[in-house]
């Protein structure tokens, strides 16, 4: 016999049970019961109900098909074209748009060949290595150095570096260094191949500047918001390439060709204009640091000034 103890209590499960039966009922009378539909009621001619309440808004309907078939050139026939074709169309444009900003062509319809002289290339930037080719396809045979971002194929007698970007590390110092070589040594016709991001691809900072204060500059500015003016000023001021720097280096026959990505703004803005000469501001390159909160050593200032 168990113990007294470990016997259920009795009261609490007739309880439990009691109130089981009860929502078994419930249920099977919401089960069979069935409910009478609303009522239907007159309505008058204006949409609203004899009772008096207001009617209720009609949406205009919309004229002609539901989806409008392709207008103008996307039709490419008509609308009842399939879609797979007008899906080619689209990739015949990109394409063609792709074309005409290739690099190497527009390089290679822009330089013209010229007898017996010796040609020098000097490529900065991010479509340096496609600029490089359209000058081989269009010269032939040249020398040279070029400066990106990333691994690419070069023309044989193109020396290849990689620069830092956003902003200038140690390889972009070995880059300004090895340009400014190439650029001293060039005789004959030198060309410059210049394109976006060569501000921070190749670098040399002037004596007294560090690299540390160039990152330490490019930093605050683009993240204070400093307008490309104020940026291509400072930076000229701190680079033995930039604001012409590259230009002064070159004693023989020199020739610029620029592909802009800053949309209207001048040949100068692009890489910081490294063949563009630009006059010299050091009262207000400082006003500039000093503003964007760039603290200076007497030397630095002294290097600037």
């Amino acid at each position: 016999m168990p113990r007294r103890g470990l016997q259920p209590h009795r009261p609490l499960l007739r309880r439990r049970d009691q109130r089981h039966r009860r929502l078994g009922s419930l249920r099977l009378l919401l089960r069979d019961r069935v409910l009478p539909p609303p009522p239907r009621t007159a309505r008058n001619a204006a949409g609203g109900d004899l009772t008096g309440a207001a009617p209720r808004p009609r949406l205009p309907r919309r004229s002609g098909c539901r989806h409008r078939p392709p207008q103008g050139p996307l039709a490419e026939g008509g609308p009842g074209v399939r879609r797979s074709e007008r899906r080619a169309a689209v990739r015949r444009w990109l394409d063609a748009g792709l074309v005409a900003v290739d690099p190497e062509l527009l390089t290679a319809s822009a330089l013209s060949p010229r007898s017996g002289a010796a040609v020098t290339v000097i490529a900065i930037g991010k479509a340096a290595p496609g600029m490089c080719r359209g000058a081989v396809r269009a010269l032939g045979q040249v020398a040279g150095v070029c400066v990106t971002n990333a691994p690419a194929p070069v023309p044989e007698g193109i020396e290849l570096f990689i620069g830092d970007h956003p902003l200038p590390g140690e390889r972009s110092l070995a880059a300004g260094r090895r340009v400014l070589e190439v650029a001293r040594a060039a005789r004959g016709r030198c060309i410059a191949l210049i394109s976006g991001g060569g501000s921070a691809l190749c670098e040399l900072p002037v004596p007294g500047i560090g690299l540390e204060l160039l990152q330490r500059a490019g930093a605050a500015l683009l993240d204070g918001g400093a307008s490309i003016e104020e940026i291509n000023l400072v930076r000229s001021h701190l680079s033995a390439i930039k604001g012409g720097g590259l230009a002064r280096a070159v004693s023989g026959d020199l020739e610029t060709w620029v592909i802009s990505d800053v949309g209207p703004a001048g040949p100068e803005v692009v890489a910081s204009g490294p063949t563009i000469p630009r006059p010299r501001n050091p009262e207000r390159v400082l006003e500039i640091l000093d503003v964007y909160g760039i603290p200076l050593s007497f030397e630095e200032r002294a290097a600037i000034a």
